[in-house]
This record gives structure tokens, C-alpha cells and sequence, in this order.
């Protein structure tokens, strides 16, 4: 379910000040869905591979995954990516008639930079696609479920 000629790219919230996961969790409540939608997380397409940085707090986190054979009964601890949910993943059978499910990202799979991704080092975070994209700049939805996430 990938597009084609495209790079994805996933951009969520951090702030070292306040307490940030509760903006990027989705448990399966409708309320958490419409506030991680409202600008927590950004997931978008480019036709390029290059980020263009125009903060000095913007540090692209590049992941490269191999090829993996998944049995039915794992609960994977790495990033892969997936046309299955994975187990251990909850409450995204709602999402699932607007998105299709492209990955799961561990933490410790991202490259350290300035202490790692949110600086957690045994964390989970979900990547989904629009099933129909209209806007490559909001083409889909990642999250963490249970208090974890991973990417900034």
C-alpha cells in the first residue's frame, strides 16, 4: 500500500517542557483521534528525499529496514513495515475504512541524535496512510498507543 516514487516522511510533537506524549497517544477514543489529527503529528509524501530544514531544532531521523519474516504469533519490538497489524497494537479497527496500516517504528531502531528520538529508548509508535490521499501534506496518521511514541 505504499505509493510509488514517493518518501514518506513523520513529523511529531516534543517539548521538553511539559509533558508532550499525551498529544501523539490514540487509544481508541474519539476525542485523542481529533487531537492528534489537529496538528500533533504530520505525516506527508514528497516526490524527494531531502528535507528541507529551516529550524535549527528540525534533526531528520533517517530509518533503513530489512527484509523480515513475521510469524502470527510475535510481538515484534523493531520497525518494520506491514500490510498486517501487528499484535500488541490496540483500538485501531476504526481507522481501518480511511487508512491502511504501513508500519510500526521501535525507537532504538531510529539513529541517536542529541540523546535519540524524543529520548526515549524502548518506544512504539504507528504509521498509517490514507487509503485515498488528496493531500500529500496531511497524508496520514502516526501515533502511540499506551504512553509510548518515538519519532521527531
Amino acid at each position: 500500500n505504499l505509493p510509488k516514487a514517493k518518501y514518506i516522511s513523520v513529523f511529531s510533537t516534543y517539548n521538553e517542557n511539559r509533558y508532550f506524549l499525551d498529544d501523539i497517544v490514540y487509544s481508541g477514543d474519539d476525542a485523542e483521534l481529533d487531537h492528534l489529527k489537529s496538528g500533533f503529528t504530520r505525516v506527508t509524501l514528497t516526490d524527494i528525499s531531502k528535507l528541507c530544514e529551516n529550524s535549527n531544532n528540525l534533526v531528520p531521523q533517517y530509518l533503513e529496514l530489512k527484509k523480515t519474516q513475521l510469524e502470527n504469533s510475535d510481538y515484534p519490538t523493531f520497525s518494520f513495515l506491514s500490510n498486517k497489524i501487528p499484535n500488541g497494537i490496540v483500538a485501531c479497527e476504526k481507522l481501518m475504512h480511511e487508512y491502511d496500516f504501513i508500519g510500526q517504528l521501535y525507537s532504538s531502531d531510529i539513529p541517536v541524535h542529541d540523546g535519540g528520538a524524543l529520548f526515549l529508548s524502548d518506544a512504539i509508535g504507528y504509521l498509517f496512510l490514507k487509503k485515498k490521499i488528496d493531500d500529500f501534506n496531511n497524508a496520514g496518521l502516526f501515533f502511540c498507543s499506551n504512553g509510548i511514541i518515538i519519532l521527531t
